[in-house]
């Protein structure tokens, strides 16, 4: 029980942290009430720390997560098994919510308009939809195009759309809200609860600068170490030195 709090403790006063370098005892009291830190200083993807805050290990992890993101769907929950992902090596994610720490955005379907086609720019159904030679009429273009076919729904509508806008594609993720509403996933997940999102949707680069991230979500260690060690070293105090690891771990 000295370091070990209790389960029923909603704020544990002292956190033992195992690991192969010799655990650490982390006092959380020391931190907030000698020092000052809010909870959100730490626990940084806690919007409302009121509502409980995330643990470190849900994002920081230690171990590939690939074979664990290659399970999902295989327990009933209507999700497709997801294959190798980039980035996903660096870190485990124990928790679904946390994939919203990158995933943050999504593109949902939204009416783009037969009509303003048709009215506006004097387009016939034959212009979007195959000729009569291989639908008689025009047919919903998931009849052939769905999961599993040679051509996915997405590839050909986008295929289709492409052919008069693109210039729209040629600006990448900028251009999706023109056909698609924008979904911030975080506040639908604080309003509706648990929801589906694709993990798989586009590349962090695609919207956060143009060079390649090597590494989105550091492993559990690398965060503790950046996080603590680069406070301390911001106020010239406390453990930050490569030759210190002795004054945070027991061993």
């Amino acid at each position: 029980m000295y370091l070990m709090p209790s389960e029923k403790e909603e704020v544990p006063t002292r956190v033992l942290l195992e690991n192969i370098g010799g655990k650490v005892i982390f006092s959380h009291k020391m931190h907030a009430e000698n020092y000052g830190f809010d909870c959100i200083d730490c626990h940084h993807e806690s919007s409302d720390p009121s509502k409980g805050v995330l643990k470190c290990g849900v994002c920081h992890g230690s171990i590939p997560t690939n074979a664990e993101l290659a399970e999902i769907g295989k327990n009933g929950d209507g999700t497709k098994p997801l294959g190798d992902m980039p980035y996903h090596d660096t870190s485990i994610v124990t928790d679904k919510k946390a994939c919203l720490t990158c995933h943050h955005l999504e593109y949902v379907q939204k009416d783009w308009g037969h009509d303003k086609h048709s009215e506006e720019y004097g387009l016939d159904c034959e212009s979007c939809h195959h000729s009569q030679d291989i639908e008689p009429e025009p047919m919903n273009c998931n009849n052939c195009h769905f999961d599993g076919a040679d051509i996915s729904l997405k590839d050909a509508v986008h295929a289709k759309c492409a052919d008069c806008h693109q210039d729209w594609f040629d600006e990448g993720l900028k251009s999706c809200n023109k056909c698609h509403d924008e979904l911030d996933t975080r506040k639908e997940l604080a309003k509706n609860g648990d929801f589906t999102i694709n993990p798989t949707y586009a590349k962090c680069s695609s919207c956060h600068g143009t060079k390649e991230p090597q590494e989105l979500v550091k492993n559990r260690m690398q965060s503790f170490h950046d996080l603590c060690m680069g406070c301390h070293e911001s106020v010239g105090a406390g453990p930050y030195e490569s030759n210190q690891c002795n004054q945070c771990h027991t061993k």
